[in-house]
């Protein structure tokens, strides 16, 4: 697994992330204190980690600058 601080970012901070994982705020936080993600929950985070990267390669094929995750249908349909 990356580094969950990396992840997070990726994801655009620790809000986003815990949208896109369905669950509270603080507990992004405390996984990215603690450096450690639960197993029940890692499936969930992947998932969002993997569209959200897929999402920048396309971008970056196209020419275009990655886009936001605001903007974005996959984001929006894993929880954002």
């Amino acid at each position: 697994m990356a580094d969950i601080e990396h992840i997070i970012m990726t994801l655009g901070g620790v809000r986003k992330t815990a949208r896109a994982c369905d669950v509270a705020p603080s507990t992004v936080q405390h996984w990215k204190t603690s450096r450690r993600v639960p197993r029940w929950h890692r499936e969930r985070l992947l998932t969002a980690y993997e569209a959200r990267l897929a999402l920048d390669e396309q971008s970056a094929s196209d020419g275009a600058a990655p886009s936001s995750s605001k903007n974005n249908p996959i984001m929006r349909r894993v929880g954002e």
